[in-house]
């Protein structure tokens, strides 16, 4: 796939907007938490030392414009000054807006403590309505569509030999495990949602390989579908339209982190962060959807890597150790759901 712009920066009439969108429940959860919300022209935010006392974590800054570190209950997070860059325990993660400053403290805005710092502290509330049964690999491009070129492959080969590696662990420790393609064909990304569905999908992972006008862009990313009304990472603009993959965005949050963590600490690449885009797969997607970037084909070093069969070994372990550790949150969520 094409190499994601940079980050920028996020436009203060789509904070307002998606605070309209903020469901009261959210904001009253925020306000059971103990949460001051601050309202400001650039929007609703919570102080980052709040965030910390509500959640039992300690606040540090070490350095006077290093970042603001959240720790506690074996959790850490971190935030940059007037940046969207954070780290949730060592995995970049990429904010909506900002961290600002409110009446001389930095503050989170309170769309990104809903959307993110929740989904990530408190993984249970977004996946105790989760399936675990039916794990959907869905093999980026294929037929017609090579997808990215690198020197000596194409992404279709790679993606497809990925998720056969993928499939067999998964299904040798257990796991129920469909693909949307099984070999070299042409599938429409429109149906791919609908295949999807038609196999039952409780998780839908989308595989992929990058490519970028810039040969030194390296590393895996990973991507979950944004809220209706927040543009993507990259700065696309934003859509108020409701789709089918909105219905599981607190679980593909969760999903997307779990994949980023595993592949990183599998391989060692470096990491390009868990971002939002409006993919026509995971906006179709009948369940919790995450679609990976596995690496660049056009950086001549990461793509020799992607080569060596020990990587691609090591790329469907971080894949399959992912998804089996996100399936065991969802069981355990459904424990602690129980009366």
């Amino acid at each position: 796939m094409r190499f994601a712009a940079h980050p920028s920066i996020f436009p203060v009439g789509l904070i307002l907007l998606f605070a309209a969108l903020l469901g009261p429940c959210e904001t009253f959860a925020m306000q059971r938490r103990g949460l001051p919300v601050r309202s400001t022209p650039q929007g609703r935010f919570v102080q980052v030392r709040h965030v910390g006392r509500a959640y039992g974590m300690s606040l540090r800054q070490p350095e006077p414009d290093g970042p603001l570190l959240l720790s506690g209950q074996g959790r850490r997070l971190e935030f940059y000054p007037e940046s969207r860059r954070a780290r949730f325990d060592g995995v970049t993660v990429w904010l909506n807006v900002p961290l600002t400053r409110v009446r001389r403290h930095w503050a989170l805005s309170e769309i990104d403590l809903f959307e993110q710092v929740e989904p990530f502290l408190h993984p249970h509330r977004f996946l105790q309505q989760q399936g675990h049964r039916t794990v959907v690999l869905d093999p980026g491009h294929g037929g017609r569509d090579t997808g990215a070129r690198g020197s000596v492959t194409v992404e279709k080969a790679l993606t497809l030999e990925v998720a056969l590696a993928v499939a067999e662990r998964l299904r040798a420790a257990g796991h129920q495990v469909r693909l949307t393609r099984t070999r070299d064909e042409y599938v429409e990304l429109v149906d791919r949602g609908t295949r999807a569905a038609d196999l039952g999908a409780d998780l839908f992972v989308s595989l992929h390989f990058n490519a970028g006008a810039n040969a030194e862009a390296r590393g895996i990313e990973t991507y979950v579908l944004p809220p209706p009304g927040l543009q993507s990472t990259s700065g696309a603009s934003p859509d108020l339209t409701e789709v089918p993959g909105n219905r599981f965005q607190g679980a593909s949050r969760v999903l997307g982190f779990t994949l980023q963590r595993h592949l990183l600490d599998a391989t060692q690449a470096e990491d390009r962060g868990l971002k939002q885009a409006r993919f026509v797969v995971l906006r179709n997607a009948p369940s919790a959807a995450a679609l990976v970037e596995l690496g660049f084909l056009s950086n001549p070093g990461e793509e020799a890597l992607i080569l060596s069969p020990a990587y691609r070994e090591a790329l469907a372990e971080g894949l399959s150790s992912g998804i089996a550790d996100y399936l065991r949150m969802v069981k355990q969520a459904q424990l602690l759901a129980r009366p």
